[in-house]
């Protein structure tokens, strides 16, 4: 069944921000006029994947400020009013009043429900995009495809999704803030995590602070790693993604992969800290990942070409230390362009290359990490912080202090 877009107003809630109706409406008229560029009748966007306890589904819920449980569908023409078709039909009643300007859809088979949207707009050139940037040459399953190919046989379907993704990349006022707040959160949580890390305490323990804390501030966290591991002998330079009962003892070194938001807008701090004085190698490679940190930062400036990111690696290169992630990639809802910093020999080095030629724009948001590891070993730190570049330099989300040397 179809629905009328009633609603102007979204409601506030915890899981959505309600964008101002000119937001929303922005980004139509962007996606609209870079269709007709394109030749493109119609965008099929398929909502899948969800991150914690992010709604996700990104590449969807940028257009529509929704996502539907388990999988949903966004049918945008190039004129007419955007349908979105969700996988449960009772949830329409509430999608209503989270979205604007919207025909809302739903029934036995979402599936069904797209198909008919697509034969009542009979598109000739249709741009597939998938859930998000991260799932290269992902588009909608399979069975799907082949059922809007038979649907409609004279149209011609091309994955558009990293064009589609490009979109995303300069953000607006209203994005930015969002991401302000989002860093003051990770902040505020980081400095509780810190202040509850004790002998005994488990790394699932912390994680709880995390949670609690986000649910306590209205906002998702797609995902918070933790973990700790004894300097004398570590079992890895990488956190859990799913914490465990481990209890932290003296002498252990902690990571936390802190991802903390509004909706599918999170900022990122990677953390390392320890329990007990550190040993003198750790706090070696503590204060060189600082020093390239600030340097990345104090060099980053709208206009700056990516390639000067990666001449920063050569220092770490020199002392036979390959960073493990670029110091460099475009961060808001998970990983996006651009990328820079990929030193030779890592296994992110082909990937960066893509944006060799690029520079970077004002209002883009990225994170800055700097993960070191001694090689031969599992003796490692990461430090990172995220933030936005601007005309003259670039603005942290997060107080500087998070990067910081921390024992607790």
């Amino acid at each position: 069944m179809a629905m009328t877009p009633e609603n102007t107003f979204p409601t506030a809630n915890d899981f959505f921000p309600p964008f101002s109706e000119h937001e929303m409406q922005s980004r139509r008229e962007r996606v609209r006029a870079g269709m007709a560029e394109k030749g493109l009748d119609c965008l099929l966007v398929w909502g899948a994947i969800g991150f914690g306890t992010a709604a996700g589904q990104i590449n969807l819920s940028w257009l529509s400020n929704y996502a539907s449980i388990g999988s949903s569908y966004l049918v945008f023409p190039i004129e007419g009013t955007p349908a979105l078709v969700l996988a449960t039909p009772s949830h329409i009643r509430n999608a209503r009043a989270l979205t604007s300007g919207l025909d809302l859809r739903g029934g036995t088979s979402p599936l069904d429900q797209m198909l008919d949207r697509l034969r009542e707009l009979q598109p000739k050139r249709i741009g597939l995009v998938g859930p998000y940037a991260g799932m290269a040459g992902v588009t909608l399953p399979h069975s799907h495809y082949l059922a809007v190919q038979a649907a409609l046989p004279l149209a011609s379907l091309e994955d558009v999704t990293h064009w589609y993704g490009d979109f995303q990349l300069i953000k607006s006022d209203e994005e930015i803030a969002l991401m302000r707040r989002a860093g003051k959160l990770g902040d505020d949580i980081y400095i509780d995590v810190l202040a509850a890390t004790k002998p005994g305490v488990t790394d699932a323990a912390l994680r709880r602070i995390i949670a609690h804390r986000c649910i306590d501030a209205g906002a998702t966290h797609p995902f918070s790693h933790v973990g700790s591991f004894a300097t004398a002998d570590p079992e890895d330079c990488y956190p859990d993604f799913y914490p465990t009962h481990t209890p932290i003892h003296t002498g252990d070194v902690l990571q936390t992969e802190l991802c903390v938001g509004f909706g599918n807008y999170w900022n990122k701090i990677w953390a390392t800290w320890f329990c007990g004085k550190p040993p003198q190698q750790y706090l070696e490679l503590m204060a060189l990942a600082r020093e390239t940190h600030d340097r990345v930062i104090g060099t980053l400036r709208a206009g700056l070409p990516c390639a000067e990111i990666d001449r920063l690696t050569e220092p770490l290169v020199a002392r036979g230390l390959v960073p493990q992630l670029p110091l460099v990639v475009g961060w808001s809802a998970m990983n996006h362009g651009p990328m820079a910093g990929a030193a030779v020999g890592s296994r992110w080095y082909d990937k960066a290359q893509v944006f060799k030629g690029a520079a970077f724009e004002a209002r883009q948001t990225l994170t800055i990490v700097v993960w070191l590891n001694v090689p031969g070993t599992k003796v490692g730190v990461w430090l990172g912080t995220s933030g936005v570049v601007a005309e003259g330099g670039f603005e942290l989300f997060n107080a500087r202090s998070s990067v910081s040397l921390h024992v607790a």
